[in-house]
């Protein structure tokens, strides 16, 4: 009585029959009709799909069992940009076929690789995954030289670098960002950001841009940079490239610059600024001193007039003791107009700039000598950018300092 109570109620309990296997494990498979599912694809490869455009597939879903086939539930993949049509039809006779689209929208260049899933009431399958790959086409950047060595340059010496950034990949590339480090700004840094100037920047693939890097060493102590291009490659966001260098040995000299301005003045050496705290006041004057090394550098010195007077600039520099550059001997180079935005770079090109005007006899009497002593001694004189410094404005004046 319990093995027929036992038969009972495994035929009655189950909507298709099983067998039990020879060696008493577990069941072989259904027995009897059963629904059966296909899925075609397999697979659904997107191919390459750029971002921002959408690639369409279909997925087709048979009944090729004998038994009706319920269609349980559709699990979306988790990924980005996939989105799943309707099913049409929830129950599928033997033979009838279904479909359901899909479509994949990338918004980044991650490429796809996820899964679909359907459940359904297939005794063999209950859930059938369907695999999903796709790639999207990305940019990819490249800054050439990635590594370089100046060498040993000359104290003083200008060396330019071109640097080129390129898209070698297959998107376009944006570049938000440049930037450039060095253990000494005035020595190594971007002379020219060329196609780099105005940013962002988006570079079609196969395309390059350059950039300068330029390295002018005041002294013999190695010098290290490091340029950072930032950009929406996927792989390399901060593209980098390094340059190092060293200035001949040379000696160091103890400069003095004497300055002052009617009314006002600031200036730069070697790019960078300077100033004095009588900048404002022509009725006193400035000294700015350095330890500077063998080779070229660079003064400059913006001087305006405020109350429309008398208007002039007088200076004059003396190195280890000795008087080397005064205005009025010919070494002050002059703009009478506004000059481009690097006019203070060490490297800009004054060479078409005229000397400046002395101012004449009458109008440099205005200044007591007795205020300018220094001046007078070291043979400097008043100038401006025109004999007649009752012409007021302002001025732009640069002179090169050569430290053997």
């Amino acid at each position: 009585m319990r093995h027929l109570a036992l038969i009972v109620l495994l035929t009655g309990c189950v909507d298709y029959g099983v067998t039990a296997r020879e060696d008493g494990g577990d069941p072989q498979g259904p027995e009897g009709p059963h629904p059966q599912i296909l899925v075609d694809p397999p697979e659904i490869d997107f191919g390459t799909n750029p971002r921002q455009q959408t690639g369409y597939a279909a997925l087709s879903i048979t009944n090729i069992g004998e038994a009706p086939l319920r269609l349980i539930e559709l699990f979306p993949p988790d990924a980005e940009g996939i989105h799943l049509g309707q099913l049409n039809d929830a129950v599928l006779e033997p033979d009838e076929m279904t479909g359901v689209g899909i479509s994949w929208s990338p918004t980044t260049f991650e490429s796809l690789s996820s899964s679909l899933t359907i459940e359904s009431n297939d005794p063999t399958q209950e859930f059938v995954e369907i695999p999903l790959i796709g790639r999207v086409p990305a940019p990819q950047i490249e800054v050439t030289p990635h590594d370089h060595d100046f060498g040993t340059v000359e104290r003083g010496e200008t060396v330019d670098l071109q640097v080129s950034v390129s898209n070698v990949g297959e998107d376009t590339l944006r570049i938000d960002k440049v930037e450039h480090f060095s253990t000494s700004e005035n020595e190594l840094f971007i002379g020219d950001l060329g196609g780099l100037a105005t940013l962002p920047l988006e570079l079609d693939p196969g395309t390059e841009t350059e950039l300068t890097v330029r390295y002018r060493p005041f002294d013999d102590i190695l010098d290290e940079g490091q340029l950072i291009v930032h950009s929406d490659d996927p792989t390399n966001a901060e593209a980098t490239a390094s340059q190092i260098g060293n200035g001949t040995p040379g000696r160091d000299y103890d400069v003095e610059i004497f300055i002052t301005s009617d009314d006002e003045w600031e200036g730069s050496l070697n790019g960078v600024s300077i100033t004095g705290t009588n900048a404002a006041d022509w009725r006193a004057h400035d000294v700015h001193t350095e330890r500077l090394p063998s080779g070229t550098h660079v003064l400059t010195i913006r001087s305006w007039d405020n109350y429309r007077v008398v208007a002039g600039m007088i200076a004059f520099v003396r190195v280890d003791g000795d008087v080397w550059h005064a205005s009025g001997d010919g070494s002050f180079k002059l703009s009478r107009t506004s000059p481009p935005a690097d006019w203070t770079d060490p490297s800009f090109d004054a060479s078409a700039w005229p000397e400046a005007d002395l101012c004449n006899a009458s109008d440099a009497s205005v200044w007591s000598p007795s205020r300018i002593t220094e001046f007078i001694d070291a043979g400097a004189q008043w100038i401006w950018h025109s004999t007649n410094c009752r012409v007021y404005g302002e001025a732009w004046f640069r002179v090169e300092i050569e430290l053997p």
